[in-house]
């Protein structure tokens, strides 16, 4: 099985092989610690070298003491060329890591320099790092068609009837208050309608007919 494929059904532990998570999806829990942090970070790469980002910023959790928090982890494909390079938000903050001389910026320094970033980047990889408490809100509303990111809706809007083309046929999505749902779909078994509303980081709407999915980041 190769990486990637293995990633849509799994959960990266910080011992390294405890595996949960969506058959569909790519978000899930790389440290599922018990105890909750007060801070909150996103971590995110954009590279041509998944594997290896992967397995530096494990690394990088478990030696800055992210283990005993919970550390959520979506990956997922990027088409056409663009700037690879790593985005760091600390407690909403915007970081310039390649600026800042705190011993946190000079590990994230030493991951840019292992993956060679920033660079030009074809068809890269997204890979993003969420640390927060259990149920936070979500920021944004991403759509996925075949595992593709086909569109993104910050959470705070409010848009009726955007429709969404799947492989058998259209889905419509409402966005409001926070929450996204589909209010109707072109499949047999109405799943994705009945699922309802999402609105907690984590949280998605599958359409498996139509290869779509709504995931709550």
């Amino acid at each position: 099985m190769k990486r990637r494929d293995f990633l849509k059904i799994s959960a990266l532990s910080v011992s390294a092989a405890a595996i949960t998570g969506s058959t569909f999806g790519s978000l899930k829990n790389l440290y599922a610690g018990t105890k909750k942090s007060n801070s909150s970070f996103t971590f995110e790469i954009i590279t041509d070298d998944p594997q290896k980002a992967l397995k530096i910023s494990q690394e990088f959790f478990r030696k800055n003491s992210f283990d005993s928090s919970i550390i959520k982890y979506s990956e997922f494909q990027l088409e056409g060329e663009m700037p690879g390079d790593i985005v760091f938000v600390n407690n909403k903050e915007l970081i310039n890591y390649k600026r800042n001389t705190d011993k946190l910026c000079k590990d994230i320094r030493n991951i840019a320099g292992d993956l060679s970033l920033p660079k030009r980047v074809i068809n890269p990889t997204r890979m993003r790092f969420q640390l927060s408490g259990n149920n936070s809100p979500a920021e944004n509303f991403l759509v996925f068609h075949k595992n593709k990111l086909i569109s993104s809706y910050k959470s705070g809007n409010s848009i009726s009837n955007v429709n969404l083309k799947g492989t058998k046929g259209n889905l419509l999505l409402n966005i409001d208050n926070g929450k996204a749902r589909i209010i109707s779909a072109e499949c047999t078994h109405k799943t994705c309608v009945n699922t309802g509303s999402i609105s907690l980081s984590g949280e998605s709407i599958v359409c498996i007919p139509n290869e779509v999915m709504i995931l709550c980041e």
